[in-house]
């Protein structure tokens, strides 16, 4: 079995395995006590195989895991009410802080002079409270929260087996069905996944095994950046078409607030080899490239989403007397001469990491939203998720994402 069949056969037994854990969440109401329970006897078990070692070998670390594995085993086993509390405060933080986060991006939208419907707004409000009434255990009881859990663990799963068994289908057949659903992993879970995937390909990958020479002429090519300090571990993305790239971001440090998670939405338009050449030489990135194949109307309309862009923007210049460190609009004028623009109005006129970000813009050029019907990435705001969701596309074959190179 080829490389690809085996990527593709995993995704739909992962999603098998999501419908069957997630029905049993909606059906059994003891499911966290019982999955609590099973966790502790493989807690006791692991702890009796680490003193047999520690007999073995006098290693003071299997004496440790030792302790560890009981106590921690009796816990699950005996106080099972505890971790499953604690589970529920991390969930209804999770809930509540992804509802902060989108009444931010509202409201910074609305300061963009886009009018947001009022429903919008409604929803985030019950998303907050949903979270809020799960932590204090009112109105939403662990019944209610496992069925919501349980419908979001069931929509993965398919999403999961539909991306396998999409992926086994020819080229010729595929291009007359059309994807509309696309359920995501929370973005916890893939906030780091470039530098994961950094790691993957500096371990496991030989140079000629990430690369594949085949090239168009009707493309776009996707940036993922990922740095291993910092912010750069969560990465950025950008694009580029023809011998341009375009790059959003938080690029004028005197707008910058909270370290750089809100400010002045700012794009730049560079040359893509004088950009690719600064960031992995001066920059010290790495950037993966995957190259996304265009049909003549997908080219077209990309190029008319840019139009449109650039049409509320006017020329913004950096200050190029600040030569400190923190001033990376001046450190890409010098290395690329790039353009800087900013926006009087839409979405894009306030940059918000969490809310409207470079993968919000580069999916209104490109993606789901643009209209071009190159991606279906609904609700993917992280470089990570996009990472994923390009890596897995990537890996299926028999999708536009038609090459991928690293750059280091």
């Amino acid at each position: 079995m080829s490389k690809k069949n085996v990527f593709l056969v995993s995704l739909i037994i992962v999603g098998i395995l999501l419908l069957v854990v997630s029905t049993l969440l909606i059906v059994n109401d003891m499911f966290w006590s019982d999955a609590f329970v099973v966790l502790g006897y493989i807690s006791l078990i692991s702890g009796l195989s680490n003193i047999i070692n520690y007999f073995k070998s006098r290693n003071k670390a299997y004496l440790i895991r030792f302790v560890l594995n009981i106590v921690g085993g009796l816990i699950l086993i005996f106080y099972t009410r505890i971790p499953v509390r604690l589970l529920f405060i991390v969930f209804s933080a999770y809930i509540v802080g992804n509802g902060l986060i989108q009444f931010i991006s509202y409201m910074l939208i609305a300061k963009g002079k886009v009018k947001v419907g009022f429903l919008v707004f409604l929803a985030v409000l019950i998303v907050i409270l949903f979270g809020v009434s799960l932590f204090l255990g009112k109105v939403v009881t662990t019944r209610i929260f496992n069925i919501v859990l349980g419908i979001y663990g069931i929509l993965l799963g398919i999403t999961h087996i539909a991306d396998g068994i999409y992926g086994l289908i020819p080229r010729e057949k595929k291009d007359k069905m059309k994807r509309r659903i696309k359920v995501s992993p929370p973005n916890f879970v893939t906030a780091f996944i470039p530098l994961f995937v950094l790691e993957y390909i500096n371990n496991k990958l030989s140079p000629s095994e990430s690369k594949n020479q085949i090239s168009y002429d009707k493309c776009v090519e996707v940036f993922i950046h990922v740095s291993k300090k910092g912010f750069g571990a969560i990465g950025h993305v950008d694009f580029s078409i023809g011998d341009k790239v375009y790059s959003y971001g938080n690029h004028d440090q005197e707008s910058a607030k909270f370290l750089g998670a809100i400010g002045d939405g700012v794009l730049f338009i560079a040359n893509k080899k004088d950009y690719v050449l600064y960031c992995i030489e001066d920059d010290n990135n790495a950037i993966f490239s995957y190259e996304v194949l265009l049909n003549n109307e997908q080219y077209d309309i990309v190029n008319e989403n840019i139009e449109e862009l650039m049409s509320t923007s006017y020329r913004w210049k950096p200050n190029l007397k600040d030569s400190s460190e923190g001033n990376y609009a001046k450190i890409i004028f010098d290395a690329t001469n790039a353009e800087f623009y900013k926006f009087s109005s839409g979405k894009f006129k306030n940059y918000f990491v969490l809310g409207e970000n470079c993968v919000k813009l580069v999916d209104g050029i490109i993606g789901s939203s643009s209209g071009s019907g190159a991606f279906n990435m609904n609700g993917i705001i992280s470089p990570g998720a996009y990472q994923l969701y390009l890596e897995g596309e990537y890996q299926k074959g028999n999708t536009n994402i038609v090459s991928r190179v690293m750059y280091k």
